[in-house]
């Protein structure tokens, strides 16, 4: 007997989309019977596959997220007097610092014991599941469910219980060291194509003041750790003097976007199709409606911690690029634009991939100026008054980013500490985040070591000469044998193999050779 939908369908009826509804449930793989999964490939239909034991996650990674916002929730209590009602001012305001003790000390501790762990192997052939998979990110979604849920309570405790200086500053600092970590989370979701994740991730955002990082950090992924890129912070740049062009720069880059996109959909740019300005309107609405809501003072422990929040991303944007760049390339002879041109339409692009932002249709609607060894900027030969063609870097390499292994701190921060390989793949969810062979390593926990980017000295102290060996070690890996711009284009190219297939039938002889070479250098 044939079904109600067969029997619609041969009776002129459109059979209902329930694509959209299985992609509210997770992977593919976990809900298609294995022939129909076997049918669908046979006909060149892709299907996520279900992830290996490697790539789930551990139990650390499952509790680490919530623990700033527990301890928000610890300080809020404590200041309102439900905990410990009865403590002394010391106890009490030792309580309501739970949120840097935990992020600061306790964390630091906890990982210097256990030592730093990279995540299992994946086998080969796995492949990550799509961007729009609603599963592999729902931790981060949760996570910043939790922050607000904590920022709740902190913002009820400040309106109900009498005024105490010290605690109230002590509160402060604990409710942005759970806003903090969970711009991680946020950072994660803004590399999703899910609309759930998209909104939790604006939400959390705007309502921190935060909201131009939503629409310029893709931006970052094109031009990494070149003079373009204000998100780099250059060797013996101090984070005061990074602060204010990363900050300022992020908010001008995100109105430029948005009013980019604006004028090539023939909307107004001052009208409700700019995003922009509806979120930097809706950001100090939203700090008066707290306002409205629990008090003045309330609203003005959430903009004091919004401020805190956002030196401590400006900290750890500042700490994992720091010092390491990319060397630049000659320019092009006019000779041989004619077979640049040619090779650019036939080789993928050195540059890594970026995220198609569906946060930011127009994040990638500029030039790249920051591209690998080939370029479509140099078509045609210069005339005598032509501008001189943009500067060329190489590519983007593992070599590039500041890596972190201790556990507790890539479970706090959904492993953005793994960041060679968040560069690589952008859109691979966290989980399947894996540390490159001769990745350049902190010299400890990255909660610890952000407090001495406050120090320009002692931070320079500790991370100059090492960026200066790590770079070193790049221009040589570049320029010579099985690491030349070759291999590292090919490093590069392999996000688009991971996107499009099994990583092992698809990986480049210059990608195996990259990663030997690393492999050889060993961990700086």
């Amino acid at each position: 007997m044939s079904s109600p939908l067969g029997l619609l369908h041969r009776c002129g009826g459109a059979r209902p989309r329930l694509g959209p509804l299985r992609n509210l449930l997770g992977p593919r793989a976990a809900r298609t019977p294995a022939r129909r999964g076997a049918t669908l490939a046979r006909k060149g239909v892709a299907v996520a596959q279900e992830a290996p034991p490697e790539a789930r996650l551990a139990l650390i990674d499952w509790t680490a997220p919530f623990a700033q916002p527990a301890a928000a929730v610890v300080a809020a209590a404590a200041y309102a007097g439900v905990l410990a009602p009865d403590a002394t001012p010391w106890l009490r305001a030792l309580l309501c610092a739970a949120g840097p003790l935990a992020l600061h000390v306790l964390g630091p501790a906890l990982d210097l014991a256990l030592g730093e762990k990279p995540p299992p192997a994946l086998p080969p052939g796995a492949r990550p599941p799509p961007a729009d998979d609603l599963g592999s990110r729902l931790l981060p979604a949760l996570g910043v469910a939790a922050h607000l849920g904590a920022a709740l309570c902190c913002l009820v405790a400040v309106a109900a219980a009498p005024l105490q200086p010290v605690p109230l500053a002590l509160l402060t600092y604990s409710l942005a060291t759970s806003a903090a970590p969970t711009l991680a989370a946020a950072h994660e979701l803004i590399h999703s194509r899910h609309p759930l994740h998209l909104a939790a991730a604006r939400l959390h955002l705007t309502l921190h003041w935060w909201y131009p990082y939503y629409r310029a950090h893709h931006q970052h992924h094109l031009h990494a750790c070149t003079p373009l890129d204000y998100a780099s912070a250059p060797r013996g740049m101090d984070i005061y003097t990074y602060m204010a062009g990363y900050l300022g720069g992020s908010y001008t880059e995100a109105w430029q976007l948005a009013c980019e996109e604006c004028r090539r959909a023939g909307h107004p740019v001052v009208s409700i199709h700019n995003g922009a300005l509806m979120s930097f309107i809706a950001q100090p609405l939203l700090t008066a409606a707290i306002g409205l809501a629990f008090g003045p003072l309330a609203a003005a422990v959430h903009l004091a911690a919004s401020v805190i929040m956002l030196s401590y991303m400006s900290a750890l944007d500042y700490a994992l690029h720091y010092g390491l760049s990319r060397p630049p390339l000659p320019p092009p002879s006019p000779t041989s634009n004619a077979a640049t041109t040619a090779s650019t339409s036939a080789t993928p692009s050195s540059t890594p991939i970026s995220e198609s932002a569906s946060a930011s249709p127009s994040a990638t609607s500029r030039v790249d100026s920051a591209a690998g060894a080939s370029s479509s900027t140099a078509a045609a030969p210069p005339g005598p008054h032509a501008p001189p063609p943009p500067q060329r870097y190489s590519p983007l390499t593992p070599l590039n980013s500041w890596t972190s292994l201790y556990p507790w701190e890539n479970g706090v921060l959904y492993r953005v500490l793994i960041h060679a390989d968040h560069h690589r793949v952008a859109f691979k969810s966290y989980a399947w985040l894996r540390p490159g062979p001769g990745a350049p390593l902190f010299p400890g926990p990255i909660n610890l070591l952000a407090l001495a980017t406050f120090v320009p000295p002692l931070w320079m102290a500790l991370m100059d000469e090492r960026a200066d060996q790590v770079n070193a070690r790049n221009r040589q890996l570049l320029a010579s044998g099985p690491g030349s711009a070759e291999g590292a284009g090919a490093w590069a190219r392999g996000a688009e193999a991971e996107a499009a297939g099994p990583v092992a039938a698809t990986r480049e002889p210059g990608e195996a050779a990259w990663s030997e070479a690393m492999r050889g250098g060993g961990a700086t």
